[in-house]
């Protein structure tokens, strides 16, 4: 287990859970795992502002070394862009990265929120934040990596903004973006470098005001799934990497069918529109 930058870790060359998850159904595929190693996600304003709210709440005393805020451009369109991208490159020429005023705010909001939190804070009093662990999976023989928000000796912190944070809504959130598998292939890594057995535990956080914190621990019907999901995925992972596989999410032809409340809900109402463009 080691610290790294984020650079560093990115060049380790194995597999990853950001990667990884591109294999699941129902979108997922060979060709999509494929595109994604070459083509990493690109930065978007929601992944700047999450990696700024990590840093602002597993290590506070590093978000103002790493991240700038900016200075609304007294000018408006294209010169109020240039503004931007300037203020952007001198930033990166420093090491750091510019947030906007309301982004800036935001991610500070959210450390505050779950740091006063009484249970996350004390979830918090112990550990150390983003550390990138090495293994390899036992039966695929695949090489793998992951970088953890928050490590204690008793339990793994993985942090999740969310517009809604309630049980229902969570537990929901979860199932769609796998992170029950994230968690899973975590601990499998640590299982595999050898170290004690953690219990995982999920800190919900509003990524709008009020920034209420709900902090979640998986159930075992929960952990089973995702590390089944794990094993699934990379068992897809190895045949796919050694017959460099790009096959899509149907390679065969299917049948199609309309969905049950579109044929079972007589108080649904048909509204049929006319093409502008003639008959296709």
């Amino acid at each position: 287990m080691t610290r790294l930058t984020y650079e560093q870790y990115d060049a380790i060359p194995a597999v990853r859970w950001s990667s990884l998850k591109e294999l699941a159904p129902p979108n997922g595929s060979p060709l999509r795992y494929q595109y994604r190693l070459k083509h990493p996600r690109p930065d978007t304003a929601s992944l700047t502002l999450g990696s700024a709210a990590h840093v602002a709440v597993f290590e506070p005393d590093e978000f103002p070394r790493r991240y700038l805020v900016y200075t609304k451009s007294k000018t408006k369109g294209e010169g109020a862009r240039k503004d931007w991208d300037a203020a952007k490159e001198a930033a990166a020429k420093e090491g750091k990265t510019i947030l906007g005023s309301d982004e800036y705010d935001t991610a500070l909001a959210i450390r505050d929120a779950v740091r006063s939190h009484p249970v996350a804070r004390k979830y918090l009093e112990r550990g150390q934040a983003e550390h990138t662990i090495e293994w390899t999976d036992r039966d695929t023989n695949l090489n793998c990596k992951a970088r953890l928000d928050w490590l204690a000796d008793e339990y793994l912190i993985d942090l999740k903004t969310a517009r809604a944070i309630d049980a229902h809504s969570f537990a929901s959130a979860t199932a769609r973006l796998l992170y029950h598998g994230q968690l899973a292939f975590y601990l499998q890594g640590l299982d595999a470098i050898r170290r004690q057995p953690r219990l995982p535990v999920l800190i919900a956080v509003e990524n709008a005001p009020p920034y209420d914190v709900a902090v979640y621990r998986p159930d075992a019907e929960m952990m089973e799934a995702g590390h089944e999901l794990v094993r699934e995925l990379l068992a897809k992972c190895r045949a796919a990497e050694l017959i460099s596989e790009r096959t899509g999410m149907a390679p065969t032809e299917r049948m199609l069918s309309l969905p049950r409340w579109a044929v079972e809900d007589d108080d649904y109402e048909w509204e049929v529109k006319e093409s502008n463009d003639g008959p296709r």
